[in-house]
């Protein structure tokens, strides 16, 4: 038996919650091993808990992957106004077109700040000659810097959400032709399911409402 007192804003509004009787649970403790996590969300209702039994994981509709590590975002970041626009390239649709256009600079997706469907397109990366001078970027002691992960995703269009937030979750669709990082965390199609029927669900009040069970 559980009960909720987190809507007392003191002891004696929680004391009156429990006294009354009004918010309590009975759970079987099975019930919580069938939300990822096993989290104790005894308020959770029956409905819910059987979709995380039945319903099918995100992780295999769509192929989620994390981006490059610059190594020094300083040196081979920018603003998109800070560059010249002649030698950018915003809408290549894989690598092998970009390098054909003999530009430098490609949109980059570092996250960014709270903001849901669309947005949040301030950065570029050098990646001239194939990101040559981040991938051969090493430190005094030859050491690598930069990590470049998931290369056969660079370019195609995806759903991306930021790795921190301080405000909620908030996810947006990214045309094709940007590098992603790993605060710009992506998921891509793998011929399971439209991107962006997940990127309309991950945005509504259903999703937050899991998020805040897990």
């Amino acid at each position: 038996t559980y009960v909720r007192l987190t809507d007392g804003m003191n002891q004696k509004e929680k004391e009156k919650i429990f006294l009354s009787g009004d918010e309590r649970y009975v759970r079987k403790q099975k019930e919580f091993k069938k939300i990822p996590g096993i989290p104790l969300a005894y308020w959770v209702g029956k409905d819910i808990i059987k979709n995380f039994e039945k319903g099918e994981i995100l992780n295999d509709l769509l192929d989620v992957k994390v981006g490059i590590q610059t190594g020094d975002n300083e040196r081979f970041i920018r603003l998109w106004y800070e560059v010249d626009r002649k030698k950018c390239s915003f809408h290549a649709e894989d690598l092998k077109e970009f390098l054909k256009s003999g530009k430098k600079w490609v949109p980059y997706n570092k996250g960014g700040q709270y903001r849901k469907w669309y947005g949040n397109y301030d950065y570029v990366v050098n990646w001239e000659n194939s990101g040559n001078e981040i991938k051969n970027f090493r430190d005094g002691s030859g050491k690598q810097r930069s990590i470049i992960r998931n290369p056969e995703y660079q370019f195609r269009e995806c759903i991306t959400w930021g790795l921190i937030s301080a405000v909620g979750f908030s996810m947006r669709y990214r045309n094709s032709g940007g590098i992603n990082d790993v605060s710009g965390m992506s998921a891509f199609d793998n011929g399971k399911i439209d991107p962006r029927y997940i990127l309309g669900l991950m945005n509504t009040p259903v999703a937050e409402y899991i998020f805040s069970i897990l």
